[in-house]
């Protein structure tokens, strides 16, 4: 069956690495509508309707702290689940950076470990509601 895209929540995967993105679009196309923004007018775009935000911390360490801090007051409803490297020279930074996010990822991970996630800050949601 060939779910209507528009009828699926929106996941937002913002990574200068091509290829990673595409292959996360691949395991989330089932169930989300998704879209990649490799550079930030595409960023910009496609942020505003979308539910789920999958961004590599070095995109925000590029942009500084207060990037993701605007994106939180701007849209506090988004799901913000960094990606970053497991091995960190800046590891104070960066948790500081978690602390605006719902999740944090290290790279490389399972696809399968990260469907769980994003389907688990999902749930979070439906059963608040409930």
């Amino acid at each position: 069956m060939n779910k209507n895209k528009n009828s699926l929540p929106k996941l937002l995967i913002a990574d200068e690495d091509e290829d990673l993105s595409k292959s996360l679009a691949l395991v989330f196309s089932d169930k989300f509508d998704v879209r990649i923004a490799n550079d930030s007018p595409a960023f910009k775009a496609e942020l505003e309707s979308a539910v789920y935000l999958l961004i590599d911390v070095n995109i925000v360490e590029n942009k500084g702290i207060d990037f993701l801090i605007s994106i939180r007051e701007k849209y506090p409803n988004i799901f913000i689940i960094l990606m970053d490297k497991a091995v960190t020279k800046k590891s104070q930074l960066r948790t500081l950076y978690k602390r605006y996010s719902d999740a944090s990822v290290f790279k490389p991970f399972d696809a399968g470990y990260i469907q769980k996630l994003v389907n688990r800050l999902g749930a979070k949601t439906t059963n608040s509601s409930a």
